[in-house]
């Protein structure tokens, strides 16, 4: 479902209940219900790392998303990799909201984006989500998610 803005450059997206139920199942003490997804044709502040094409960014309880990204269903690894990835993100911010902001931005100039720590602990994250997935280590409720 999706609600257009036509005065935004992003339009609102939900999750289907099934991609929520399973991905709260993962991320039990974060609330989904606060989180918005957000499509646009470009990811805001892009420019700010010439010669990279994002996909997603999150800021605070907001995720920006590509919209050729938008691939909710049937299951793509990728499309849930990336979406796992930015809620890890969101959870990450919700831990500490006044200092991960300051902390991402300066390991961002430290170490890059590649070994950023919080960028490492999203991949690490996300990747290992969709591998239990992928190779069947699912719920019985999530059988019905194909």
């Amino acid at each position: 479902m999706r609600q257009v803005f036509p005065y935004r450059m992003s339009t609102r997206v939900f999750l289907p209940e099934k991609v929520v139920a399973w991905i709260s199942q993962r991320f039990p003490h974060e609330d989904l219900s606060k989180v918005h997804f957000r499509l646009c044709r470009r990811i805001p502040f892009a420019w700010l790392v010439p010669g990279r094409n994002f996909a997603g960014l999150t800021l605070w309880n907001r995720i920006y998303l590509v919209e050729s990204c938008w691939i909710s269903e049937p299951f793509n690894p990728t499309f849930a990799e990336l979406v796992l990835h930015e809620l890890v993100h969101v959870a990450q911010y919700r831990k500490n909201p006044f200092t991960f902001p300051v902390r991402y931005l300066v390991n961002h100039l430290r170490y890059g984006y590649d070994l950023n720590p919080s960028e490492v602990e999203a991949r690490e994250v996300a990747t290992r989500l969709v591998r239990e997935r992928v190779e069947g280590n699912v719920d019985a409720q999530l059988q019905g998610f194909r």
